[in-house]
């Protein structure tokens, strides 16, 4: 009962501190009345120092910020995965309309910041740290708890403007997104297949052409049947794995839990 209070109290100081960088700039953004580029580059600057003072944390406690997936990816994975083709073609859809011309040099280069900084941010804290805690009960536990905090967390987007109706869409959109990134995580061993789809979605969103509201209806319709189908198969690839009855290769398989007590 105290682990689980104790996993439970960890995965939600995890999602504040998230938020609290998440929060702080945006306010910031909005105090100081930035235009786009320099809003993206406060936002930047924040999710990277929210990202450094974890890993930091981590080296200080651990020596070492593997058990947040700092480890070398198992390339071995990427057959079972359908070498990620799905996930590719996702972000691919984004570029439907092709880049946008207008974008500049100063513009590229803050989307590329503020995406490389929530694509690790949100990996780290939702994969690295909340999944990890969490499918230390069950991994099926841990896949889809941790999708519904990565989703509920998108629920924030409207103290940034975005409409209701939007929001709940992006929220369906991430649980699903977050499934996937799970498994791609647990089989991977690592954090930056993760965080390289992530930011790479959201990088490729940012310097698009926007799309006529149907041509977006429609991405969106392809984008959740392949991520829902991908999901289910991903789920089922999980539930094949063999359960270690040897004692030391149980051991290896916990070798980067996190800690439960205090």
């Amino acid at each position: 009962m105290n682990n689980g209070f104790n996993r439970f109290s960890k995965v939600f100081f995890a999602l504040c501190y998230m938020l609290i960088f998440y929060i702080a700039s945006g306010a910031i953004a909005a105090i100081k009345n930035l235009d786009k580029i320099q809003t993206m580059l406060v936002q930047g600057c924040f999710i990277w120092t929210s990202v450094i003072l974890l890993v930091v944390y981590f080296l200080i406690r651990y020596k070492s910020p593997d058990k947040i997936g700092f480890r070398k990816i198992k390339w071995d994975s990427a057959r079972p995965l359908l070498y990620f083709i799905p996930v590719i073609i996702v972000i691919g859809t984004n570029l439907w309309g092709g880049v946008n011309p207008d974008n500049t040099g100063k513009l590229v280069l803050a989307s590329l910041l503020v995406t490389s900084a929530v694509g690790f941010s949100e990996e780290i804290i939702c994969r690295g740290i909340v999944f990890t805690l969490l499918k230390e009960k069950s991994l099926s536990y841990g896949i889809i708890v941790s999708a519904v905090c990565f989703g509920v967390c998108h629920l924030f987007n409207i103290m940034g403007g975005a409409d209701l109706v939007g929001t709940l869409i992006q929220i369906c959109f991430a649980f699903f997104y977050g499934i996937v990134m799970a498994v791609i995580f647990y089989k991977t061993n690592s954090i930056f297949p993760c965080a390289i789809f992530h930011l790479l979605h959201d990088f490729c969103s940012f310097i698009s052409i926007d799309v006529p509201i149907t041509t977006d209806v429609a991405i969106g319709i392809i984008q959740g049947v392949i991520l829902i189908a991908y999901g289910i198969y991903c789920m089922k690839l999980c539930k094949e794995d063999p359960v270690p009855t040897n004692p030391d290769v149980k051991n290896q398989n916990d070798e980067h839990h996190l800690e439960c007590t205090v």
